[in-house]
This record gives structure tokens, sequence and C-alpha cells, in this order.
């Protein structure tokens, strides 16, 4: 890595496919219209993409990204930081800390890994996994497929038939509209299959299924199976 200024600083690329890095300060840098990469390092940065396929990293700080058009792989390092990848079909990480990821439009990848994490796919179909730490997770509109991972979390899966899947820990999960199917895998899971012909699985654990609409498909194999 070279050596980095805490000095802030303001760093614009231009027409062609750059390589930007900022500083050990609080940094504005923003890519041109070519397929660039930018760099965070230290500091609470704003690191912008624009046009092109950009690779963009937070580095140490708590920083904001946007990839904004193009397919984009945004990935947050350290500290807590808040991901859009605007229009595309983007890759969004958010490694440590307690981080906010939004896909928006396109069909992104969207990977909390640790820390509490607000993961958002937006629209179209998204691929979204929580990893450690309890998450929150929302599928928005498109067919998605979410998976809670470790911790206990709260996964909803929006419009579009949706596959849900708790894994391990005392999930909350929500098919909400359209026919979804819906698995808790491991621990103490509360299941609501919402609109739609659903299919939900409880799996192991003491969990809590829930017809919402009175059309959904329960099993479990130590559950309590509750219609409206």
């Amino acid at each position: 890595m070279p050596q980095t200024s805490q000095i802030p600083s303001k760093i614009f690329g231009d027409y062609g496919s750059d390589i930007i890095h900022g500083g050990g300060g609080r940094d504005t840098v923003q890519g041109g219209n070519g397929n660039d990469q930018l760099f965070g390092y230290g500091g609470n940065d704003i690191l912008l993409g624009r046009a092109g396929d950009d690779v963009i990293r937070g580095g140490d700080g708590n920083d904001w990204m946007h990839g904004n058009n193009g397919r984009d792989s945004l990935y947050g390092d350290k500290g807590s930081d808040e991901a859009h990848g605007g229009n595309g079909d983007d890759v969004l990480f958010g490694y440590w800390g307690n981080d906010r990821l939004y896909g928006d439009a396109g069909r992104d990848t969207i990977d909390g890994q640790a820390g509490d994490d607000f993961i958002d796919g937006g629209d179209d179909d998204d691929s979204l996994y929580g990893r450690g730490g309890d998450d929150q997770m929302r599928g928005g509109r498109g067919n998605d497929l979410m998976s809670g991972g470790l911790d206990d979390d709260d996964v909803r899966g929006g419009d579009g038939r949706d596959r849900v899947f708790g894994d391990l820990g005392d999930d909350h999960l929500y098919g909400d509209g359209d026919d979804d199917f819906i698995r808790g895998s491991f621990g103490d899971d509360v299941i609501h299959g919402g609109l739609g012909l659903d299919q939900v699985y409880g799996d192991d654990g003491r969990d809590e299924l829930y017809d919402d609409d009175g059309r959904d498909r329960l099993l479990g194999f130590t559950a309590q199976l509750k219609a409206p």
C-alpha cells in the first residue's frame, strides 16, 4: 500500500480507466467515465464510481460508497460503511463493522460478512447473504435468494417469488408477497408465509410457523403450526 496523507483531499477522475488512491484523512474520491479503481484507505471517505464498471474499496474508517452506473464491485473493509450499488448488476461486501448495503437496481449479490448489517436488495432478482452478526435483510422487488447466516436475523422477502433461509440462529423470516419458499433450518425460528402459496419449513428447533392467508403449506419437525 502506498504512503497515505492524513490531510483531507478531493480527487476526481476523468475519461479513461483510472486508479485513484485517497489518503489517511476524510477524502472525497470520484471516478470518471471509465472502469475505475478507487481506494479510500484511512478516514471516513466518500467514494463515487459514476459511469463504468468500477471497483471501490473503502479501507479503514466509516465510508460512504456509491457505484452509480455499471457493474460495480464495492468492498467496505474495516469500519461501519454504507454502500449503494446503483444501476447495474453489482457485488457488495461489507466485511467488518455494522454496514448498510443497498443493491438498488440490477441483479445484485450482497454479502454482509461480519457485523450486524442492514441489507436491501432493491429491484430485480438479488442474492443476499448475511453471514455473521444479527442482520436485517430486505429483498425488495424481484425473485430473491436470501440467507441469514450464523446469528439471529430478521429476513423479509418483499415482493416476488423469494427463497428465504434462516440458517443458524433464532431467526424471524417473512415471505411477504407472492409464492415463496422459506426454510428456518437450525434454531428456534418464527416464520410468516405472508401472501401467496408459500412452502414453509421449520426444520430443527422449536419453531413457530404462521399461515397468514390460509393457503400455505407448513412443515416443521418441532413446531407450532398456526393458521389465521
